[in-house]
């Protein structure tokens, strides 16, 4: 998902979206402090990164099934 929030602060790498399919109505920043215990170990830590690997993820700029450009 994709989506704009401006200028990131130092320490706000999370962010909580309020979103239903690919409209996104509210999108907050947080700390990985703020992020509720139950979802922490859904994010993993720094050294667990992935590498972007095309083969694995598809290309960056995927199809977009609500939008109607190309059509």
């Amino acid at each position: 998902m994709k989506f704009q929030v401006g200028t990131i602060p130092k320490g706000y790498n999370y962010a909580v979206v309020l979103h239903k399919g690919s409209y996104v109505k509210r999108a907050r920043l947080i700390t990985k402090g703020q992020v509720p215990t139950l979802y922490r170990s859904n994010i993993g830590s720094e050294d667990q990164y992935l590498k972007y690997d095309k083969k694995n993820f598809g290309p960056r700029n995927s199809i977009n099934p609500f939008s109607n450009n190309g059509i």
